[in-house]
């Protein structure tokens, strides 16, 4: 059963403006680390997917060449009846339904890998979006439109304690969730925004 994932909203707003403003910063004044280090985790990540997804689309187009080769060997069995007619309805059936579900994915698919490889531009997008601003003091709908694209609150370690740490995702746009726990002393150094 799941608890609930609910966080006070004056301490979620400090926290996305302390972060933001903790990427504002590095995005400014350590712009070459600030891309390198996007572009080596993003990388990574993107790399995997990427890989993964390449593999999904290869699978995809064999698919449906053993498809079409087995809906042929399928009508030429019907046509010399080594199978029935009812055998051949449900296997057609089945094979057709298979085929469109694999032709709506290939499309969506192709997107994602595109998105995937044009992912680099998008840490320039972000940089230059970061030098307009020095510091930002609150969340307006514009500053958050600009630069998050969406929030995850996870359940707190230990439910419904109000003591607890908790995990909260942010993910920027254009670059991800660039702060995560493990990894954000990597780019941060000693250096912290005060």
């Amino acid at each position: 059963m799941c608890s609930p994932h609910s966080i006070r909203e004056v301490v979620l707003d400090e926290i996305v403006t302390e972060e933001i403003n903790r990427a504002l910063y590095y995005a400014r004044a350590k712009t070459g680390e600030f891309a390198e280090y996007i572009r080596r985790k993003s990388g990574e990540n993107d790399s995997r997917e990427l890989n993964r997804k390449l593999a999904e689309r290869h699978s995809i187009i064999s698919r449906l060449q053993e498809l079409k080769s087995l809906f042929k060997r399928l009508y030429e069995d019907n046509v010399l009846g080594r199978i029935s007619d009812e055998q051949f309805r449900i296997l057609s059936g089945e094979y057709t339904d298979e085929k469109t579900s694999l032709e709506t994915r290939l499309p969506e698919l192709e997107k994602e890998i595109c998105a995937l490889k044009e992912r680099a531009t998008d840490t320039r997008r972000f940089i230059d979006a970061a030098q307009r601003y020095t510091l930002v003091r609150e969340l307006t709908p514009d500053i958050l439109r600009m630069f998050i694209s969406k929030i995850v609150i996870h359940e707190r370690e230990k439910p419904h304690s109000k003591t607890s740490s908790q995990q909260i995702d942010i993910w920027f746009r254009f670059i991800g969730n660039i702060f995560s726990a493990d990894q954000s002393d990597e780019v941060a150094g000693e250096e912290r925004i005060g």
